[in-house]
C-alpha cells in the first residue's frame, strides 16, 4: 500500500511538460479511485508504473472531457466487483428535489435564493452547473453568488477576503507539489497580485492568477466530490444531446444530504426548502 495520504495520479507519477516522469512505483498495491475520468495515457502510465492495480470507479459517470469512456471499456474485460448498497443517500428520490423556474431570470433568483438561505443556515453546500459561459454557466453565477454571499465586495470577478475559490493549475516549489489543481480553500488576505488561501488546512501564498472564484463549478470540476447540501442547475437552450444520462446522475448525486435541481419549468413545486 502507499499509506494513508491520498495523492492525484498526475502528482503520483511526475505528470510534467514531457508527460509522466515516474515509471517505477515503490508499492505492492496501487488503487485508483474515481476511474471513470481515466484516459488511455494516463491509464498506460498507471500499468507501467504499478506491478498491481485496483480500479474504483462508477461507469455512469462522466468520461474525461476529452475522449471515450476508457473505463466503461475496461470494465468489458476486467473481472469486477459491482458495489450494490447506496451509502451516500437512500434514493434519488429522497435525496434529489427538482424546483422548476419559468426561465434563465428565475432560475438565477433561485440559485441565489437557496445559497443564501444555506449560507445563513451555516450548511455545507456547493452549486454546480454543466457549463462556463451564458446566463447560468460557471462565470455568470460566480459573479452574482459573490455579491450575494460575500460582503466584502469589490469589482464583480476579482477575487476578495472570505472568497470560495478553486486552484487552476499543479503549484510546484522546489519539484514538490504544494497545491493540486482542483483543490479549494478560503481567501483570507491579499496584495497586489498575491492572496492567501487556507486550504485543507494550511495558508498557501498564490499568484491571483493561479485560483479563480469556485461558488459555482462545472458538474465535470465537482464529479469527484461531494458537499452536504449541492444546488445543480440545468441549463436552458442546450442541445439534449449534451444533457447526457450520465451528467443528469452525476449532477444530482453529489449531494450527501440534499440536491436541488434547478432545471426548466415542466412542473410547478414551492416545497423545496421544507426538509433542510
Amino acid at each position: 500500500m502507499l499509506g494513508p495520504k491520498a495523492v492525484t495520479v498526475h502528482s503520483l507519477l511526475g505528470f510534467g511538460g514531457g508527460g509522466f516522469k515516474i515509471k517505477s512505483l515503490n508499492c505492492d498495491l496501487l488503487i485508483v479511485d474515481e476511474a471513470s475520468m481515466l484516459d488511455w495515457g494516463t491509464l498506460y502510465a498507471i500499468l507501467e508504473a504499478a506491478p498491481r492495480v485496483i480500479f474504483a470507479g462508477d461507469p455512469d459517470q462522466l468520461p474525461p472531457v476529452e475522449g471515450e469512456s476508457v473505463f466503461r471499456k475496461m470494465i468489458e474485460v476486467l473481472p469486477i466487483l459491482k458495489l450494490e448498497k447506496v451509502f451516500r443517500f437512500r434514493d434519488l428520490d429522497s435525496n434529489v428535489r427538482e424546483i422548476p423556474v419559468k426561465n434563465e431570470g428565475a432560475a438565477i433568483s433561485m440559485v441565489r435564493k437557496i445559497a443564501l438561505f444555506l449560507q445563513k443556515k451555516e450548511k455545507e453546500f456547493q452549486v454546480i452547473t454543466p457549463i462556463h459561459s451564458g446566463p447560468l454557466g460557471t462565470k455568470r453565477l460566480n459573479f452574482m453568488l459573490q455579491r450575494a454571499l460575500n460582503r466584502n465586495g469589490g469589482p464583480p470577478g476579482q477575487v476578495e477576503i472570505g472568497d470560495r475559490v478553486i486552484v487552476t493549475k499543479n503549484i510546484y516549489v522546489d519539484d514538490e507539489l504544494l497545491a493540486s489543481n482542483g483543490q479549494t480553500g478560503i481567501v483570507e488576505g491579499k496584495e497586489d497580485e498575491y492572496a492567501v488561501v487556507r486550504t485543507k488546512g494550511e495558508k498557501i501564498l498564490f499568484k491571483k492568477d493561479e485560483i479563480e472564484l469556485a461558488y459555482a463549478l462545472t458538474v465535470h470540476k465537482f464529479q469527484g466530490s461531494e458537499a452536504d447540501y449541492m444546488v445543480f442547475v440545468v441549463p436552458f437552450d442546450v442541445d439534449k444531446e449534451f444533457l447526457t444520462d450520465e451528467l443528469l446522475f452525476v449532477g444530482k448525486t453529489r449531494g450527501k444530504l440534499k440536491t436541488f435541481v434547478v432545471t426548466p419549468e415542466k412542473n410547478s413545486n414551492t416545497q423545496y426548502m421544507k426538509e433542510v
